[in-house]
């Protein structure tokens, strides 16, 4: 069993890393922003490039933060959206094999890439 995403948090970098920089995944022609910590949204960006290249969409689902209601969000991403990942360090993040297997079969299961306790935070 791979890394549970769950140490991926916005607030709380993995491997006590305090210096991890945070970026967004700009979603649809309305440009939703969500927030993601880069090293998971390295990872994320991997995944999802890789699916949207054979063609294939996935859910993605993350729990909202408190500020915005303390609910879950669930967004469709397919070749057909508009996409823009922008990470704020400068540096590529170690990409972590595990944690990019977990991710991997998570958006291969038929609930999608569920992100938990608040790995995510919508804005």
């Amino acid at each position: 069993m791979g890394h549970e995403v769950t140490q991926w948090t916005v607030g709380h970098p993995p491997h006590g890393d305090r210096t991890t920089t945070v970026g967004f995944l700009y979603y649809g022609a309305r440009r939703m922003s969500i927030k993601i910590n880069d090293p998971l949204l390295l990872h994320l960006k991997m995944i999802t490039l890789a699916k949207l290249r054979r063609g294939e969409g996935f859910a993605l689902s993350w729990k909202d933060a408190d500020s915005i209601g303390d609910g879950r969000s669930t967004v469709w991403l397919h070749p057909n959206v508009d996409l823009h990942f922008k990470f704020e360090g400068s540096r590529t993040p170690t990409v972590d094999r595990d944690l990019l297997e977990d991710l991997a079969a998570r958006a291969n299961s038929m609930h999608g890439l569920e992100l938990e306790d608040a790995t995510l935070t919508a804005i």
